[in-house]
């Protein structure tokens, strides 16, 4: 079993004003756990069920747990609640985290986009994982299945809407694992980020469009996120 570690990032800062001190990005990719809840196996970031759509984009520092709902029906939605939690396997012990919880009571009216907020990042802390060189002259990857993950997260949003005069309430559980983690030199990963990526675009009649743009703006990769480290 691969060996683990996290390292936190604010400790590294420090290290800033050696002369010596380079410049690292580590990039962190996602599957889903459960590919069949989502819309299609070649873009698995789109939910979809009778009432509702879900489009992530999880690329920030730290990772974004915000995710945008749509409503798909000429009924208006009513947003119970929303949680977040993590399952750590880190140094072989797993349990449930529960890292943040927002309640937002929001209302979502029939054919509109709401954005989900949430404060919790992903993971603020980098990956030391045994095997995975940290000082790289371009870059290193590492892949890992469900079970040697080093990280699952899920997200749980409750709805309800009104039928009948009865609140029907339904809840999407949504839970993803890290599959890849690649550390890169500075010099790589911005010669990486020069290159063209599809991104979701979200537009008003609730069909996501894709299209090609300049990732000196825009994330590499919606379905990873990415953290900086020093050496």
């Amino acid at each position: 079993m691969k060996k683990i570690f996290l390292g936190l990032t604010i400790l590294t800062v420090a290290l800033i004003g050696s002369s010596c001190t380079k410049t690292y990005y580590q990039v962190c990719t996602t599957k889903p756990v459960d590919a069949s809840q989502f819309a299609a196996k070649t873009d698995p970031y789109i939910y979809e069920d009778e009432n509702i759509k879900i489009v992530y984009n999880m690329w920030r520092k730290y990772g974004d747990r915000e995710f945008s709902v749509y409503n798909k029906t000429d009924k208006y939605l009513y947003s119970d609640g929303y949680n977040s939690c993590l399952t750590s396997t880190i140094l072989g012990s797993e349990g449930e985290i529960v890292v943040g919880e927002t309640t937002h009571n929001g209302i979502i009216p029939p054919h509109t986009w709401r954005l989900i907020r949430t404060e919790e990042p992903i993971s603020d802390d980098v990956f030391l994982i045994e095997g995975l060189k940290e000082k790289v002259r371009h870059s290193e990857s590492m892949s890992f299945t469900r079970d040697e993950t080093p990280l699952v997260f899920a997200n749980y949003f409750n709805y309800y809407y009104w039928e009948d005069g009865n609140a029907i309430h339904k809840t999407v559980i949504l839970s993803f694992y890290i599959d890849r983690i690649t550390n890169y030199s500075l010099k790589d990963y911005l010669k990486m980020k020069e290159k063209y990526y599809k991104v979701n675009y979200l537009l008003d009649n609730g069909k996501v469009s894709k299209k090609k743009k300049d990732l000196k703006e825009l994330p590499i990769n919606q379905k990873g996120f990415y953290n900086i480290y020093y050496k």
